[in-house]
């Protein structure tokens, strides 16, 4: 009886887990976007996301994206601010994901720099958003590209 216990605690684990996994979603950005419009998707979508992990300042320019996230710290009263920028000619690859939470799906945008590590995540409760932001983040890395970049 206590291998059938712990087989159907096996089960249940293997359900739940794989109910949470992060899938890769097969998708073809349309890059054709302009530039200004491009930049407002992704603020949009930035600015959208769950209050959790959207940042409390964003900038997006031809060149770069900046987010500043308000931090406080372990000691009463401590509160900082951590800057991120991601430069478009820095980006290798920018990919969407979903994941099937609880009460909900989910979808990330995950911003690949050139050596395959994730540098950021931008969360969205939305498919039409995250494609809107994968095609205007690819969008923004073409003309970059096409700009040139003195450093790469």
């Amino acid at each position: 009886m206590r291998v059938y216990g712990i087989a159907l605690l096996g089960i249940v684990v293997a359900a739940v887990l794989l109910g949470c996994i992060t899938r890769k979603v097969k998708y073809q950005p349309d890059t054709s976007l302009d530039a200004e419009r491009a930049k407002a998707i992704i603020r949009r979508v930035i600015e959208e996301q769950p209050a959790t992990v959207a940042p409390s300042q964003i900038e997006v320019t031809d060149e770069y994206i900046k987010t500043i996230d308000v931090r406080v710290g372990h000691v009463v009263g401590v509160i900082r601010e951590v800057p991120t920028t991601i430069y478009f000619t820095s980006i290798g690859d920018v990919r969407l994901y979903k994941k099937r939470g609880r009460s909900a799906t989910r979808y990330a945008v995950f911003i690949y720099d050139k050596a395959d590590v994730v540098k950021h995540k931008i969360y969205t409760f939305n498919r039409d958003h995250a494609e809107a932001c994968v095609d205007a983040m690819t969008t923004m890395v073409r003309y970059a590209r096409e700009r040139g970049d003195p450093l790469f």
